[in-house]
């Protein structure tokens, strides 16, 4: 048996490349054309979809953040999201201000109090007229489950499926992980992409 047979065999036990394959189907003819086949179904298995890009192994700060926001939506809307549920019973912002240990920052808290008390003072409606953890005011429509994590530094950004875009930030403490801000998308204003997010509609 000539020399290059038993060199394509061993080509073709270590999955030959294109490069490798081209060379000898130009040597050989059609007969070695299954390999090019081959080559080109394993140059698509190895790009990675979107699930297979999800499906790494998260980080412990990135477990924990998810951990943590899943517990806090969990909390808060899922366990009323079902039906037949009474969505009425759902905590308020105050209960969430009062969670121990404490599930949003001092300055959230602050800033969320002054917009309700000068709501109050001038008899109006506040900045913040809406739930700031969903993003909107709808009825339970569907669950609120974190897709992905992204942890840079010490600050966690969070995606929730939902009725409402709504992305959580986070920043890590000694023990746990608080709730700084939340982010509803962008809109345009003077021409100007803006990021749509609570510090910034408790500040107007």
């Amino acid at each position: 048996m000539p020399a290059w047979v038993e060199y394509w065999k061993h080509i073709k036990r270590a999955n030959c490349t294109m490069l490798v394959c081209t060379m000898f189907a130009a040597l050989a003819g059609a007969e070695f054309s299954p390999c090019q086949k081959a080559a080109n179904t394993g140059a698509k298995s190895e790009a990675q979809s979107p699930a297979q890009q999800k499906a790494r192994p998260l980080t412990v700060d990135e477990q924990s953040c998810k951990n943590f926001v899943q517990r806090f939506y969990d909390w808060y809307w899922n366990r009323f999201a079902d039906p037949g549920k009474d969505f009425d019973k759902m905590p308020g912002v105050g209960e969430v201000e009062k969670r121990k240990p404490p599930v949003l920052s001092q300055k959230l808290i602050k800033l969320i109090d002054e917009d309700q008390k000068q709501a109050a003072a001038e008899d109006a409606a506040p900045n913040m007229d809406f739930d700031p953890f969903i993003g909107g005011n709808g009825g339970a429509a569907g669950k609120y489950n974190v897709v992905t994590v992204v942890v840079t530094q010490g600050t966690c950004r969070a995606t929730l499926t939902g009725s409402e875009t709504v992305e959580p930030e986070l920043k890590k403490t000694a023990s746990s992980w608080i709730f700084v801000d939340f982010h509803y998308g962008s809109f345009y204003e003077g021409g100007k992409q803006e990021d749509s997010h609570l510090l910034r509609v408790l500040s107007h």
